[in-house]
């Protein structure tokens, strides 16, 4: 029996009982076959379903399958549909999403930076976000952006829509508990990804065991 699932590009995936892996490609006149190619481009195996049953193979694969390879797509194509529907932090999402993964098969995930990454174009693509304002001054800033999942403030601070030099702080709670009650504090300011009309992106860090924790955000 062939099992089906979508990729994180939304692509339905084919794998059959030997771990190859298939892209669908057409369907018949009344879409009750479905024609798939090993999604493999030099590879011209093929094969022919109907329903969950593949009804007929074409060819030859040509290189060696893979067992974890489909396991591994079906856990990002998890983690995709949950960073679209969740605004948990990303590396949340995958400490959930990979627990399936034994040892010797999460090697074979792509690094931790790179499914971040992915989470964050995979949001900003689908999410309605409002147009960037012209001016720092004359906006609110809505709801959506001022609290966290649960409803926590996640806008700790707001100079005000008529300052010229308008400051604004984000952070949770937990982050201010941090920044009170732990001594050495961290700075760091980028201007490449602030938006162009503020000045500057300032983060606070703390040391949280062997961790750094990114915790206000004030921007200016």
């Amino acid at each position: 029996m062939a099992e089906t699932f979508r990729s994180i590009r939304g692509k339905d995936k084919l794998v059959d009982d030997n771990n190859f892996i298939y892209n669908e490609k057409q369907r018949n006149v009344d879409g009750t076959i479905k024609y798939w190619k090993c999604e493999v481009r030099e590879c011209n195996a093929r094969v022919h379903t109907r329903g969950d049953r593949i009804i007929k193979y074409i060819g030859v694969h040509d290189h060696l399958s893979s067992a974890v390879k489909p396991k591994i797509k079906r856990v990002l194509g998890a983690i995709k549909d949950t960073a679209i529907s969740s605004a948990k932090p990303s590396r949340s999402l995958i400490a959930a999403a990979v627990g399936s993964l034994t040892e010797s098969e999460l090697p074979e995930l792509p690094p931790t930076s790179h499914v971040c990454r992915s989470i964050r174009y995979w949001r900003q693509s689908t999410a309605s976000f409002p147009a960037n304002p012209m001016s720092r001054v004359g906006f609110d800033i809505p709801e959506r952006f001022r609290l966290l999942e649960k409803g926590d403030i996640f806008l700790q601070f707001d100079s005000g829509k008529e300052d010229v030099n308008r400051i604004l702080l984000f952070s949770s709670e937990k982050g201010l508990d941090d920044l009170y009650s732990i001594n050495n504090w961290a700075g760091d300011g980028t201007f490449k990804c602030c938006p162009s009309i503020f000045f500057q992106l300032y983060v606070l860090n703390v040391q949280i065991g062997s961790s750094t924790e990114a915790l206000g955000s004030p921007t200016k």
